[in-house]
């Protein structure tokens, strides 16, 4: 009975353990009280779970830093079961909520990020039953209308990992294994990099100043971590540590950033670092663990961090964790919940609410429209956005000057919101041509004009 109760001791420790100093003294008082009272287990443990139990989880969530602000982040079994849903966290209210589970057209949502204010989130996800590699789209939400969605990516390429910028309207992401930018407003997308799968380049992060984007490319134990500018020029490696896998880059500041590195040259768990942008130098974060993996950082500010592992007494393989990046302290966030039998990945956070007095404004369009092509008059290539109120199947159709239709585009079955399409032109004459768009119910045509 006695080893019973130290071990339960034991495991309740590493769920908790280290909360504060004054706890860690209570457990050890116990602990020996325990050991003392001899046969009277039975009334400890009474007094363990009626009084000292409540006392020290409420203790517990009383001393964790973070008492606001709200956090993302998926849940999955494993990562080939392709369940993963997306959880959204409220330290304010305390209510934990499925963003994922009314979204029943896709499935496998992960890798959310917060724009800066706090009221949207991007993530990647594929669609319902599309269990395949090409199928990976990024998506839109807006958390004041949390049961819409927006596909930003409606192609036939593998696109991830998506993160805004600072001003709230460009997101950088992983395309077909380069990286781009896209203005979400307008769907314009600029190609930073141009070598596809040659050099795979993964999770992409903005800068601060939005001039660059940090990202880890390479392959095994030699993974390193570049930046880049938006443009495409002075792409240099700024973490090169070689024998190690090292990757997950996390803007935290204007001159630092924290990133995983897997099999770390003094012990093979993986371990968080906190690096310097322009000097290269980096340190290891003083709560990582020898015997366990500590990865997916996300900074809150310049003391603590959030991060997953799968260290001792974890509920699920992989649990979320806070850590304080000055003392080496650090809480497990099951003291609210929010830890489960599966693995809890992929954290992000915004100190801020979705503000009550802000008005809600819809992502999904009360009409179909067709916007007039951009640029206009074009040369090979134009671009095209159109809203649909309900999901339907598009068929685009371009007609010459006399009627004869040149081009005819499937786009097949569309969800209803906000999209675009990518005209080629490439193989036409110059001259005056019309584009229609065809639903099941309303069809819209426009006119535009090629110049070679």
């Amino acid at each position: 009975m006695r080893n019973k109760i130290l071990t339960a001791i034991y495991l309740f420790r590493n769920v908790f353990s280290p909360i504060s100093i004054s706890m860690t003294k209570i457990f050890t008082d116990f602990r020996n009280t325990a050991t003392a009272f001899g046969n009277k287990f039975n009334i400890i443990i009474l007094i363990f779970m009626i009084w000292i139990f409540p006392l020290l989880t409420a203790q517990a969530q009383f001393n964790l830093p973070i008492k606001s602000g709200r956090i993302v982040f998926h849940r999955y079994s494993d990562w080939k079961n392709w369940d993963g849903k997306l959880f959204l966290y409220d330290f304010s209210t305390k209510t934990l909520t499925e963003l994922s589970k009314s979204w029943t057209s896709i499935e496998h949502t992960v890798n959310a990020h917060f724009s800066p204010d706090g009221t949207r989130i991007v993530f990647m996800a594929v669609p319902k039953g599309s269990r395949v590699r090409s199928s990976w789209n990024v998506y839109l939400c807006d958390l004041r209308k949390p049961t819409e969605i927006i596909n930003l990516t409606p192609n036939n390429v593998l696109d991830q990992d998506p993160k805004f910028f600072r001003d709230g309207i460009h997101i950088c992401y992983k395309s077909d294994g380069d990286l781009k930018i896209m203005n979400i407003e307008t769907r314009e997308i600029t190609q930073v990099t141009h070598d596809g799968w040659n050099v795979e380049e993964s999770m992409p992060y903005p800068t601060t100043n939005g001039k660059k984007i940090i990202y880890s490319t390479g392959v095994g134990n030699n993974t390193f971590i570049y930046s880049v500018n938006i443009d495409g020029t002075d792409n240099k490696i700024i973490e090169g540590t070689t024998n190690v896998h090292s990757y997950y880059p996390i803007v935290r500041d204007d001159s630092t950033y924290i990133f995983t590195r897997a099999n770390s040259p003094h012990n093979n768990a993986d371990d968080l670092y906190l690096a310097n942008l322009f000097t290269g130098v980096s340190s290891s974060l003083p709560f990582n663990s020898d015997i366990a993996d500590d990865s997916d950082p996300y900074p809150i500010d310049s003391e603590y961090v959030l991060y997953s592992s799968n260290r001792s007494g974890t509920q699920g393989g992989w649990d979320l964790f806070l850590g304080n990046l000055k003392t080496g302290a650090s809480w497990s966030l099951s003291l609210f919940g929010i830890n489960s039998n599966l693995h809890e990945l992929g954290v992000c956070y915004t100190p801020y609410s979705i503000p009550t007095s802000m008005k809600e404004t819809s992502l999904i369009p009360d009409k179909f429209y067709v916007e007039q092509n951009y640029p206009n008059p074009f040369n090979a290539t134009t671009r095209i956005n159109f809203s649909l109120p309900v999901s339907t199947t598009v068929t685009i159709k371009m007609f010459n000057s006399i009627g004869e239709v040149v081009l005819k585009k499937e786009l097949g079955y569309l969800e209803r919101g906000k999209h675009f399409y990518d005209l080629d032109g490439s193989n036409l004459p110059s001259g005056v041509f019309f584009y229609q768009f065809i639903t099941n119910e309303k069809s819209i045509t426009k006119k535009c004009v090629m110049i070679k």
